[in-house]
């Protein structure tokens, strides 16, 4: 008698969760066919600045309000910053490559290690400056490898279609994951980080996300205008690899938060949107997510 009402309730959060994602994907493709470049440099401003805010209000609680009023202010102005002045400087962005795609791997590596503490992460995360190196550099990371694919050559409308099917990709990622889980997940993932999530789940996730990576970038931009030169066999690999690697990363972001939370121990990082909880709740595979995205679309599948 217990059990169903639970089982109803779950089923209620899942489907929030579901719409809250797809609204998520639709809205900012929209947003980005209206607004350009410039559109999604202040989108990426304004998610910096919300998902810190979380992550403060998670990991140090007493913070001081000045402190806290700064951190945000530079999480939410370091994008537009960043994108301008390398907009404005005659200074050719290939210098900066190196120092940038090291920031990004280091990056993806340390949440990847963090994980193996199975929860207990290391005490500089729970230190509010975090935000700024862990959260917000790589959405800015992000940015300048927007900008040097724009300086390439390459047209804005294929530049910010690619933004928005990596996180497409991340956030079916993530539905499937769901959803598979619900269905058949009976191995536990990272029982003593997400108890809720399975082997089986991860791996539907990974596959209907590679699935989704394929059909976003045949129907959505065909290869032709931008990776002529490889048969379609080899792209056809590549994105499907792409896709998988996308996904997998999207859930280390996730089980990253996932450790975050039990260390402090918090459910949500919010509860602003149903079914997902906070910002940082949203963002969270993003982060790891989209920055994997433009490298394996900048040194794999253009490579």
């Amino acid at each position: 008698m217990t059990q169903k009402p639970q089982k109803k309730a779950g089923g209620t959060r899942w489907g929030f969760r579901i719409i809250t994602s797809i609204s998520l994907i639709v809205g900012i493709a929209a947003f980005l066919a209206f607004s350009g470049l410039k559109g999604g440099v202040a989108l990426i401003a304004v998610l910096c600045a919300l998902t810190a805010r979380d992550f403060i209000r998670i990991t140090a609680p007493n913070t001081s309000l000045l402190m806290f009023g700064l951190l945000l202010s530079v999480c939410g102005a370091l994008p537009p910053i960043l994108h301008f002045a390398l907009e404005w400087s005659a200074l050719e962005p290939d210098p900066l490559l190196p120092w940038i795609d090291g920031i990004l791997v280091f990056f993806l590596l340390s949440q990847v290690l963090t994980l193996t503490r199975k929860g207990k992460i290391p005490s500089f995360i729970k230190r509010p400056e975090f935000a700024v190196w862990g959260i917000t550099l790589p959405f800015c990371s992000v940015i300048l490898q927007l900008d040097m694919l724009l300086a390439q050559g390459f047209p804005q409308g294929t530049v910010l279609r690619w933004c928005v099917i990596v996180i497409g990709v991340a956030k079916i990622m993530d539905m499937g994951a769901l959803l598979v889980g619900s269905q058949i997940g009976r191995h536990k993932l990272a029982p003593s980080i997400s108890p809720g999530k399975t082997i089986e789940g991860a791996i539907g996730g990974v596959v209907i996300a590679s699935i989704a990576a394929l059909a976003f970038f045949t129907f959505w931009d065909y290869p032709e205008r931008a990776l002529g030169t490889h048969s379609p066999i080899i792209w056809t690999i590549k994105v499907i690899v792409s896709g998988a690697c996308i996904a997998l990363m999207a859930m280390v972001g996730d089980l990253f938060e996932s450790s975050v939370k039990r260390s402090c121990s918090a459910k949500d990082s919010g509860g602003i949107l149903p079914g997902i909880g906070g910002i940082y709740d949203l963002t969270d595979s993003l982060v790891a997510a989209c920055p994997t995205g433009y490298l394996l679309i900048k040194y794999f599948i253009l490579g």
